[in-house]
Order: C-alpha cells, then structure tokens, then sequence
C-alpha cells in the first residue's frame, strides 16, 4: 500500500507520479485522499491506467475536487482496461472510493455503467 493522503500532491504532483510509472504492477492500493486533485490530475491518472501502467485492486479518492469530467475519464479508462483484462493480465480495480467529490448526476451514472458493464468492481463509495 502507498499512501500520498494529506501530501498536498494536487493535479501537478499527479502530473509527475503517472508520467514516471513504467511499471506498477506491485501497487495494490493507493490513497490520494484530501490532496485538492481535480480533473487534471485524474488525466494523468486515466492515461496511466489507458496504458497498464497503473491499475490498482484499491484506489482512494475520498475528500478531492474530482467533478463530472474527472469521474467520466476516469470511468472511460478503467472499462478499456476491464475490456482488454483477459488479454493483458492487469490487475483489476476492486475498490474505488470517491467519498466527498463533485462527481455530479452523469459522472455518477458512468460510474454506474463501470460497475454494471465491466465487472470489475466490487466496492464503490461516493458518498
């Protein structure tokens, strides 16, 4: 487990973790939580998971600025992933906790589409 809570890491320290991850297949699970992310950071997160740099069992959002955009680049990442899952052997995402963001009405719904479609994930918070 790795946690960044509380780091301040923001959208720009994002920018510089997922562009340094080749591999990360030994990441089970990250906490980002309290950190003022947007929808900036989570691109460089979404283009990470895009290329199987990054696909964590348990990812922690709670307390960001994560809006609608953000959860739907997000969702849009994880269900490519989850498509290609037999073919590529990535570890699949279990666990996602957006309690206390701006996801707003559609990013909601595409999170839905994410746990109905994919069958990846098993627990989703966003509360």
């Amino acid at each position: 487990m790795v946690s960044l809570a509380e780091t301040n890491i923001g959208d720009k320290g994002l920018e510089w973790l997922f562009l340094g991850m080749y591999d990360t297949s030994a990441l089970q699970k990250l906490d980002l939580s309290n950190n003022h992310i947007g929808c900036c950071g989570l691109y460089y997160m979404s283009e990470a998971v895009r290329h199987n740099r990054f696909v964590p069992k348990r990812l922690i959002l709670r307390n960001n600025k994560i809006k609608c955009r953000g959860a739907l680049r997000m969702t849009d990442a994880f269900l490519e992933v989850g498509h290609n899952f037999y073919r590529t052997k990535s570890l699949p995402l279990r666990e996602l906790d957006l309690v206390n963001n701006w996801i707003g009405t559609q990013g909601a719904q595409a999170l839905n589409v994410l746990v109905n479609r994919s069958l990846l994930l098993i627990k989703l918070d966003v509360s």
